[in-house]
């Protein structure tokens, strides 16, 4: 929900800098004339979830790259919403829920690897700082948790079973 909540607003271009401030969920909503359909709602991210995080290089040009093709193709549609979404749809609204999971499944068949939720990156890009010695109170920032404890009890206990998970892990992979 911060992914699809990021505006371009929340950058710091010169800083390199993103600001989350608020993520979007999602409301099934009837209708007479149609049986379901997705309204995106922004809400403030959940406790202690306001967090700046540093920009890498690679995902700074994502960045610019995209910005540029919604200021040059996007905007110029007759159909364009301005809500300022880094990572909106082409008419500049919301993206769908599952949209992030679609693209990884497509990714991750194409590496011929198991699928896998986009929100399980979170727990690899945590266990992989974790074991290059990132303190777990940085991790704990740049996750979002309310407490050092959530991210102890999490990712911890994940670790300390890390023979087994390595051997499912090259038999999956295999």
């Amino acid at each position: 929900g911060e992914v699809y909540g990021l505006k371009i607003a929340d950058i710091d271009f010169q800083m390199r800098v993103l600001h989350i401030n608020r993520q979007v969920t999602y409301k099934q909503v009837f209708t007479d004339k149609v049986k379901s359909y997705v309204e995106p709602i922004e809400k403030a991210p959940k406790c202690d979830s306001y967090r700046s995080i540093h920009i890498p290089d690679f995902i700074m040009e994502e960045i610019m790259k995209r910005k540029g093709r919604i200021d040059t193709v996007d905007k110029l549609r007759s159909n364009y919403e301005d809500n300022d979404y880094l990572c909106g749809q082409r008419n500049g609204k919301a993206r769908a829920g599952s949209c992030l999971n679609i693209a990884l499944d497509k990714i991750m068949k194409k590496l011929g690897m198991p699928k896998m939720a986009f929100h399980h990156l979170r727990h690899v890009a945590a266990t992989v700082m974790l074991e290059n010695g990132t303190e777990l109170t940085t991790i704990a920032k740049i996750l979002g948790n309310s407490s050092v404890e959530t991210t102890y009890k999490i990712y911890c206990d994940v670790m300390t079973a890390w023979n087994q998970i390595t051997k499912t892990m090259d038999e999956l992979l295999t």
